[in-house]
């Protein structure tokens, strides 16, 4: 017996050892790569992608992707100031979502786009320069735009919007994230600890580990949400049991997607959240006039909207009306989308867990629309 005794906690601490020397690996790989964003001396901005940065993040869900930026701290290939003849230029700005996150390199809107448009064989050589950054929203986009963006001299800007985009950061928001300072940089890099390590991957192979799933826990969870979902004002009853059905097809957590129902939708939908940003709009569209540059607009659509059953487009069509009436062109693109899912309901566009960032063929799907909507031109 005692033997046996042995053998077992032989067994158990070989395993934790093993445990702890990945989590080890995972945590010096992440310490040392290049951070995502770092300083930027354009006024305005807390930060800006990091210059020529290589480096590697996990995903739970999309597992262990590779970024790349060039010497602009645009993601995407090499590129200079100056347009080459007989090149179309365009420039993309958005968030992490046009950015790539949850994608490797050569998979995101930008990468497809350039591809899509190049097949063509119309003459032209086309480059989709991504100037996206993780955080940003419509305040930043404006000043990315004028004090850098434009001085590529793009034939056409696209915005594409993420619907958490409408938050304006203050002055202390801005003290916060600014990555211009050492103590700014060193949070940065701790992020990146906090980003990668091998009890994710766990989690993501045995689901049991996950906390939420023990001890009753999970269950709990569970039927204090189908509670709440019950009580829920302003979904109907078809769309409470079409979200009821998501989650159990895809093995989600119902409590997950109703902190997003119950919290972040209402405020996404809320016209009075995006009618402060109409100055910020108005400032990007005016810019890109005055350089005699189109600029489109396009919403990166929720996770959520796609879902049959829900058929509330806000707030699209209000972000429409507040590009229009200032003078810029608009591209919707949720139904096509909803229409493709319909058709294709076992592939995935999203990360399961994520309501917001597309995998590489929600990002495929989104270059292809916009292909076809500037052939419309």
């Amino acid at each position: 017996m005692r033997e046996w005794i042995q053998r077992i906690f032989l067994v158990l601490g070989s395993v934790l050892f093993c445990f702890l020397f990945l989590e080890i690996v995972f945590k010096t790989l992440a310490w040392l790569q290049p951070n995502q964003a770092g300083p930027t001396p354009i006024a305005g901005l807390p930060y800006e992608n990091t210059p020529n940065a290589k480096f590697w993040r996990y995903d739970p869900e999309a597992g262990l992707n590779y970024y790349a930026h060039n010497s602009f701290g645009m993601r995407g290939v090499s590129t200079t100031l100056e347009k080459p003849q007989r090149v179309f230029r365009i420039a993309l700005i958005g968030d992490s979502v046009a950015h790539g996150g949850n994608t490797t390199q050569g998979q995101t809107t930008a990468d497809y786009l350039a591809k899509f448009l190049n097949e063509r064989r119309d003459g032209k050589k086309y480059e989709v320069l991504n100037f996206s950054v993780a955080g940003f929203g419509l305040r930043e986009y404006s000043i990315l735009l004028e004090k850098k963006a434009l001085q590529f001299l793009p034939d056409l800007v696209l915005v594409g919007l993420c619907l958490n985009d409408y938050y304006i950061r203050d002055a202390q928001d801005l003290r916060a994230e600014d990555k211009n300072t050492s103590g700014g940089r060193l949070r940065e890099r701790y992020a990146n600890l906090f980003k990668s390590h091998f009890l994710e991957y766990l989690r993501r192979v045995i689901p049991a580990l996950d906390p939420r799933y023990t001890f009753g826990r999970f269950r709990e969870e569970e039927e204090r949400a189908g509670r709440e979902l019950a009580d829920l004002k302003g979904l109907t009853d078809a769309e409470k049991q079409a979200l009821r059905d998501f989650c159990r097809q895809n093995h989600l957590p119902l409590a997950s997607f109703m902190k997003l129902v119950v919290h972040y939708i209402p405020e996404y939908r809320s016209p009075e959240m995006w009618m402060k940003n109409e100055g910020h709009i108005r400032s990007i569209i005016r810019a890109c006039g005055a350089s005699k540059i189109p600029v489109c607009f396009f919403v990166y659509p929720l996770n959520e909207q796609i879902l049959p059953g829900f058929d509330d487009p806000m707030p699209q069509p209000f972000i429409q009306q507040l590009v229009e009436r200032n003078g810029g062109r608009y591209v919707e693109l949720l139904q096509s989308l909803k229409d493709y899912q319909r058709l294709n309901p076992h592939e995935r566009l999203y990360t399961r867990l994520d309501h917001m960032h597309f995998l590489k063929n929600g990002h495929r799907l989104i270059a292809r629309l916009l292909a076809n909507s500037l052939d419309r031109r």
